[in-house]
C-alpha cells in the first residue's frame, strides 16, 4: 500500500514540476523534459531486463541527438568550408540577369512597371501550385519579376 502511495505522490509531484517549468520556461522545457523522461524510462527498463541495452543506447542517442541538431547544424556551416563554397555556388546560380527575366515574362525591351507587373500577374495565374502548376516555374516567376523591378 505505501508503495502505491509513493508512486501517486512522485507523480504529483512531477505534475507541478512541470506546470510550473511549463509557466516559467514555455515548450522547451516541455520538451528537454519529456526527452529526459524518456533517456531515465528506457534505462530503467534495460536495468530491470525489459529492454535490451543496444535500443537504449540508440534510444538515448536519438534523444541526444534531437537536442544538439540544431546546433550541429549551426557550426556546420564555420567548420566545414567546402559546405560554405558550396552554398555561394548555389546562390550565384539563382541570380537572374535582366534579360533572363525579361525572356521569361515574355517582355520587350525597356517594360515599364505596369508592363512588369501585368505580365507576371497574366503568367503567375497559369503556374501557381495552388491552382496545380509548378512551384519552380511560379518560383522564377516570382524571381523574374523582383530582377526586373529592383533594376529598375
Amino acid at each position: 500500500m505505501i508503495k502505491y502511495l509513493l508512486i501517486v505522490l512522485a507523480v504529483l509531484v512531477l505534475i507541478a514540476y512541470i506546470r510550473r517549468g511549463y509557466r516559467l520556461y514555455g515548450r522547451p522545457f516541455l520538451v528537454r523534459t519529456f526527452l529526459i523522461g524518456i533517456v531515465l524510462a528506457t534505462v530503467a527498463l534495460a536495468v530491470m531486463g525489459k529492454m535490451h541495452w543496444l535500443g537504449v543506447i540508440f534510444a538515448s542517442l536519438l534523444a541526444i541527438l534531437q537536442r544538439l541538431l540544431p546546433f550541429l547544424l549551426s557550426w556546420g556551416i564555420q567548420l566545414f568550408p567546402f559546405i560554405r563554397s558550396w552554398q555561394q555556388e548555389r546562390q550565384q546560380e539563382n541570380t537572374m540577369t535582366r534579360r533572363e527575366a525579361m525572356d521569361i515574362l515574355g517582355l520587350s525591351d525597356e517594360p515599364t512597371r505596369q508592363e512588369i507587373i501585368e505580365a507576371h500577374r497574366r503568367l503567375i495565374q497559369k503556374v501557381h501550385p495552388d491552382r496545380g502548376g509548378n512551384p519552380y516555374l511560379a518560383a522564377r516567376l516570382n524571381q523574374a519579376k523582383a530582377t526586373l523591378l529592383n533594376t529598375e
